[in-house]
C-alpha cells in the first residue's frame, strides 16, 4: 500500500506542475504559468469591459462553451481572477472548471490503481497477495466508473444552476 501512495504522490506532483494538463496550454517552462487556474495572455481590460457591457451574451457563450468576440472561456475566467472582477453569473463556470480538473485527477488515480493492482496480481506468489491485487483492480474500476458518471452529473447540476 505504501508503494501505491508513493506512486500517487509522484503522479499528483507531476500533474499539478504541468501547465499542459492543468491549464490546457502548451508546456511552458515559466513557473508563473504552472497553475490549476485558467490562464490567458489576452488583454484583460478589454475582456472585462466586454463582460460588463454584454453580460447576457458572455453568459450564453460561457454556457455553450463558445468563444465570445474571439475570447475563449479560459480568457474570460482568467481575466476575472486577474482583475479581481469576478461576476456573480461566472461562479458556476469557475466551479465547472475546478470540478473538471478534479474529475481528471480521479480518473488518473483510478488508472494508476488498476496498474498497481495488475502489478500486485501478476507478481504475487501467495493467495493473499493475489486477492489484494484483485481487490485493488476492482476498487480502481469502481472509482473509474464513478468518475465517468460524475461528469454528466456535474454538467446536469450546472445546467440547472445556470
Amino acid at each position: 500500500m505504501k508503494k501505491f501512495l508513493v506512486i500517487i504522490a509522484v503522479a499528483l506532483s507531476i500533474i499539478t506542475q504541468s501547465s499542459a494538463f492543468a491549464a490546457g496550454d502548451e508546456v511552458n517552462s515559466d513557473p508563473k504559468h504552472s497553475t490549476v487556474l485558467p490562464s490567458t495572455e489576452a488583454n484583460c481590460e478589454t475582456i472585462m469591459q466586454a463582460v460588463n457591457e454584454h453580460r447576457k451574451d458572455v453568459k450564453d457563450a460561457l454556457a455553450n462553451r463558445e468563444n465570445y468576440n474571439g475570447f475563449t472561456n479560459n480568457d474570460i475566467l482568467a481575466c476575472g481572477i486577474k482583475t479581481g472582477d469576478i461576476k456573480f453569473f461566472t461562479i458556476p463556470f469557475y466551479i465547472r472548471y475546478i470540478l473538471e480538473f478534479i474529475i481528471y485527477i480521479v480518473g488518473f488515480i483510478s488508472i494508476l490503481g488498476v496498474i498497481y493492482g495488475g502489478y500486485t496480481y501478476l507478481f504475487a506468489g501467495l493467495t493473499e497477495d493475489k486477492d489484494s491485487g484483485k481487490t485493488a483492480i476492482k476498487n480502481s474500476i469502481i472509482g473509474l466508473v464513478l468518475s465517468i458518471l460524475a461528469w454528466p452529473i456535474v454538467n446536469i447540476i450546472l445546467a440547472l444552476l445556470t
